[in-house]
């Protein structure tokens, strides 16, 4: 409720719904409709030439509050497909049965803005020391996100998980040159084998396999003859 009231404070609304995607994109990562997938992005400087997809658990949405508030004026940096919706009915939802979008009932068509960021400069001090020029500029940055799970160690390896996190955490530490689309890492592949399991491939490359090769050249040679 707090962390709600603080989004709220600085111009950023988070819903008490669930994003229901029904695209069909989260096939491709081995998902369902409870997992929003997000490929295209709002221009911001979280996504500046971000092309790469993300997946988001039982995300909410998170809206920017038209005109702002107390002068802070958020900006969607994530949303959901077009063909998704977010779904107001959570009993209706957890519990299995059948949802569709019902605008009458509190649903919102996508596509569902589920990622709101804002910045507010320091404000001006007669009294302090004049700052480096190159130095940034100081003020606070916020950046809301309706769904934590991304960032965890189950949905981390999702293609643009990884990046899209620590874009967010490069913006907010006001370091943009840190935000771009990571090299993918090298993946440990090396085979552990048993001392038995190392002498059945030994007979096998050197006895088994070139006995079936000989074996299959005599019974041929046999056959013409």
């Amino acid at each position: 409720t707090s962390l709600i009231a603080l989004a709220k404070d600085y111009g950023i609304d988070v819903g008490n719904n669930v994003v229901v995607d029904i695209s069909g994109m989260g096939r491709l990562i081995g998902t369902d409709a409870s997992v929003p997938v997000a490929a295209n992005y709002p221009n911001h400087p979280i996504t500046d030439r971000f092309t790469i997809i993300t997946a988001y658990p039982l995300a909410r949405s998170v809206t920017p509050i038209t005109g702002g508030t107390n002068g802070r004026t958020a900006q969607t940096f994530l949303e959901s497909s077009p063909r998704s919706w977010a779904e107001a009915d959570l009993k209706g939802l957890l519990s299995g049965g059948e949802v569709g979008l019902d605008e009458a009932k509190g649903d919102k068509p996508g596509p569902v803005s589920m990622g709101a960021a804002v910045s507010v400069p320091k404000p001006a001090d007669a009294n302090a020391k004049p700052e480096d020029k190159d130095a940034p500029k100081p003020e606070t940055r916020v950046a809301v996100l309706g769904d934590a799970d991304f960032g965890t160690n189950g949905v981390l390896g999702i293609q643009g998980n990884k990046d899209m996190f620590m874009n967010v955490i490069g913006w907010l530490s006001q370091q943009e040159n840190l935000i771009s689309i990571r090299a993918k890492e090298a993946s440990d592949r090396r085979l552990t084998l048993t001392a038995t399991q190392q002498n059945n491939i030994t007979w096998l490359a050197l006895f088994i396999v070139p006995g079936i090769v000989f074996g299959t050249g005599i019974y041929s040679w046999m056959r013409r003859r």
